[in-house]
């Protein structure tokens, strides 16, 4: 645990009855990111980055591959992804007529290096 949590003192509201568990901190978060800040992308990609603290994205699970633009109703999905650690990843393609395999793999990998640049 962090010096921080260590030694931050329990909020409590004036009046309120003394809790006797005490949250210190969030230590790890899965949080869903999306490609859809780049006005100039071909390709929807999205998935759930899994955070820690002090280790930052330590994964993305749950990753999907879309058209841009296409609905959210599953149809138009290209590939899904997983990845891990500093080089894991795995792909599997749905559709590899629309798109490339060498291009999809190409551009999940831009997302997964723009996630990992993110501070959460």
């Amino acid at each position: 645990m962090s010096k921080e949590l260590e030694n931050q003192e329990p909020v409590q509201a004036q009046g309120a009855e003394v809790e006797k568990i005490v949250a210190r901190g969030v230590v790890s978060a899965r949080i869903v990111v999306d490609n859809s800040g780049d006005a100039e992308r071909t390709l929807d990609i999205e998935g759930v980055a899994v955070v820690s603290t002090g280790a930052g994205v330590e994964g993305i699970e749950q990753g999907r591959v879309r058209r841009a633009g296409a609905g959210e109703d599953g149809t138009g999905e290209i590939a899904s992804f997983n990845c891990w650690g500093t080089n894991g990843m795995n792909m599997s393609m749905n559709d590899a007529a629309v798109v490339s395999a060498a291009e999809v793999a190409a551009a999940i990998s831009d997302f997964v290096v723009e996630v990992r640049k993110k501070q959460f």
